[in-house]
């Protein structure tokens, strides 16, 4: 019971310091934002000292409070987009990447990922298919459209996207990776065998494609 009760006392401790810590943070930004003129370089710094030791609330707010008075500043829109992307706020990466008119090969891959977050799973796929074909060496964006197509029940297509990165990536041990586990599940154990034993000739360390080639009997 005293241990129960002496735990429950340290949560609510725990819990306060953070809320502090938060507030602390965000009266600091309140204060430096007041702070004029406000160098492009200050606010990267400060937004990636906040972001690193806060919940990137501060940071977030560092980055809006500047990108209102510099409206046509990209390298700020950038990094406030990926922000707003790893903290799962999908509608505000977007209207920001969109508004922008922002372009870069992970932010494309963030913006199929975060249609793909909202169930919007046709525009996902058409972001991914134009991001492979603008930037045809983009690794991420053929394993990504291929996990999306596996979680479709669609392991055909998941297959023939990796088989496309292939003709481009030819040794990349993670489309081969991919390959391999992809035909494992479709049952073509042969396949699988061969495209394991491809991206082990590449990365002799290479656990993942031992196992399938274990799995399959290669």
């Amino acid at each position: 019971m005293k241990k129960n009760l002496y735990n429950k006392k340290y949560n609510i401790i725990a819990a306060l310091l953070v809320v502090i810590a938060v507030f602390a943070s965000l009266s600091y930004v309140l204060e430096r934002s007041n702070q004029q003129p406000k160098s492009k370089e200050e606010v990267l710094s400060l937004a990636n000292q906040l972001y690193e030791s806060t919940d990137g609330t501060a940071a977030v707010i560092v980055m809006e409070n500047y990108l209102k008075n510099n409206r046509d500043d990209k390298e700020i829109a950038t990094k406030l987009a990926s922000y707003y992307f790893m903290q799962k706020r999908y509608d505000d990466f977007l209207k920001i990447y969109q508004e922008n008119n922002l372009e870069s090969v992970s932010l494309m891959n963030m913006s199929a990922a975060a249609h793909q977050a909202k169930g919007d799973t046709d525009n996902a796929i058409r972001i991914y298919k134009e991001a492979i074909e603008k930037y045809p060496r983009n690794t991420q964006a053929y394993v990504s459209l291929s996990a999306l197509y596996q979680s479709l029940s669609n392991k055909t297509e998941a297959l023939a996207i990796i088989e496309k990165g292939l003709t481009v990536l030819p040794n990349s041990s993670q489309l081969l990776v991919t390959a391999a586990s992809v035909a494992m599940k479709m049952g073509d154990n042969a396949v699988s065998a061969a495209y394991a034993r491809r991206a082990l000739e590449i990365d002799g360390d290479n656990e993942q494609a031992s196992s399938i080639l274990v799995a399959v009997g290669g």
